[in-house]
């Protein structure tokens, strides 16, 4: 299909517009006309080889037959006197209503790109927070302003300040707004969008002073939907009067709505993890009713094994699983009999193969349940040795994987510092010397020496 060949004069927008049809494989722009050399038009039609000029006859002669968007106030017709249709002249209403289709068209690929980068932020980690905080960061620059603000619909039929970006410390002590007052109550409502060019002087907003003080002059509040239930407010704010355009409210609620759905599966997974830490305590808590001696053992493990991960500076997602992972290390457990886990005396061959089995099954257990399959190699290799020694595979030095060279410390300094049915618990700087003197055979060197270290400054 033959390319449309069209031409420009410059104005407001033209810029924009160049951009666009640059971008479009159906219009080829041939000539660009403005009444400086040093404007950014004509700088960008010299960057991509297009003809430019600030001379209107030349202009026109090159251009003869062709369509050309004026987006001028006129300036050119003195030096031509009659055009006699040599050209067709797209009037500079219907240009600038072309513009301003091109600039949404922009703000709505501005608001794709926003969303792709929240969605980065959520498949990363649903941490509402963070997700909030991208959110006001990113609605602020593609709205072009420097304040933003989310509320959230708590149970209470208040609207709690969540996340806010450019807000002093004195504006967020204004606290909570009820279910309907003020413009973000009347927001959730009615579940419509709310423009204040002059938000002192609107009878809605119930916080002029505030506003005053922050230098607050237009604001506009979009409804967050699930759903068509609204959860909550996005807000921004100006610092001169600003007549938001249909268009800006359009692309703000779109990206708005988006947004909601993004809260409400956050919030979600947040009751679903919630639910699976439960799962872990509970898991936790029916090991240790199975043995007196292991009470509150887990909880052990876990202080110590988050503390280590957390001083190595592992990532959140790591220190996560280290701590679901040691809550349910001795899982296995629940196959062994009360008698050999309570047995006073040291146990035989048969009844050691029987406890050493303890982590495969506790791995088997946690492998068939989907959620916390990716805790299964932690818990499988918790007694392996670093020498190569250990069970149930014999791995070797860093074969082991982190999480369980971690846990092999913890476990051990919890277990010695505990009365067992065949001894008493050690004292807290014997177990240490026990410890060290492993290092290299049993455990991981650089973790014992960070564990005594942290022990030592009285860090765990």
């Amino acid at each position: 299909m033959k390319k449309k060949e069209v031409g420009i004069i410059g104005g407001e927008g033209a810029s924009d517009l160049l951009e666009t049809f640059l971008g479009i494989g159906e219009i080829k722009v041939k000539g660009i006309l403005d009444n400086t050399e040093d404007s950014n038009l004509i700088k960008l039609g010299k960057k991509f080889n297009i003809f430019t000029t600030t001379d209107p006859s030349v202009f026109m002669r090159r251009l003869k037959g062709m369509t050309v968007i004026d987006l001028s106030d006129g300036w050119y017709r003195k030096f031509l006197p009659a055009l006699d249709g040599e050209v067709k002249i797209v009037n500079p209403e219907l240009s600038g209503l072309l513009v301003s289709c091109v600039r949404d068209r922009k703000r709505l690929l501005r608001t794709q790109s926003a969303l792709e980068r929240v969605s980065e932020v959520i498949v990363s980690t649903f941490d509402l927070n963070r997700i909030l905080n991208l959110v006001i960061y990113i609605a602020s620059r593609l709205m072009n302003v420097k304040i933003c603000a989310v509320r959230l619909l708590g149970p209470d039929d208040k609207l709690t300040m969540v996340a806010s970006y450019g807000l002093s410390k004195k504006y967020l002590e204004k606290g909570d707004i009820d279910y309907g007052d003020s413009i973000a109550g009347w927001v959730v409502k009615n579940k419509k969008p709310y423009v204040s060019v002059d938000i002192k002087k609107d009878p809605r907003y119930k916080f002029s002073r505030y506003a005053r003080r922050e230098g607050i002059a237009s604001l506009l509040c979009v409804p967050l939907l699930v759903k068509e239930k609204a959860i909550g407010t996005l807000s921004i704010y100006t610092s001169s009067p600003r007549k938001f355009s249909p268009g800006e409210i359009r692309l703000f609620t779109t990206f708005a709505n988006q947004v909601g759905v993004v809260v409400e599966n956050a919030k979600l997974f947040k009751d679903i993890e919630d639910s699976y830490k439960g799962l872990l305590e509970t898991l936790g808590v029916i090991v240790e009713t199975r043995d007196f001696y292991t009470a509150d053992h887990s909880r052990d493990v876990k202080k110590y094994a988050v503390a280590i991960a957390e001083e190595m500076g592992l990532s959140r997602e790591e220190i996560e699983s280290i701590s679901y992972a040691s809550l349910i290390h001795d899982l296995g457990k629940i196959g062994i009999e009360e008698k050999i886990l309570s047995k006073p005396d040291k146990l035989n061959a048969e009844e050691f193969e029987k406890v050493a089995d303890h982590s495969r099954i506790g791995a088997d257990i946690i492998s068939h349940i989907k959620i916390l399959q990716h805790l299964s190699p932690l818990i499988l290799h918790l007694h392996e040795r670093y020498d190569g020694r250990g069970y149930p595979d014999g791995l070797k030095g860093e074969d082991i994987p982190l999480g369980s060279r971690i846990l092999m410390v913890a476990d051990a300094f919890s277990a010695m510092t505990s009365d067992r049915p065949y001894r008493r618990a050690m004292a807290r700087e014997e177990a240490m010397e026990e410890i060290k003197r492993n290092a290299g055979t049993q455990f991981d060197p650089k973790i014992v020496n960070l564990f005594l270290s942290m022990l030592k400054e009285k860090k765990v």
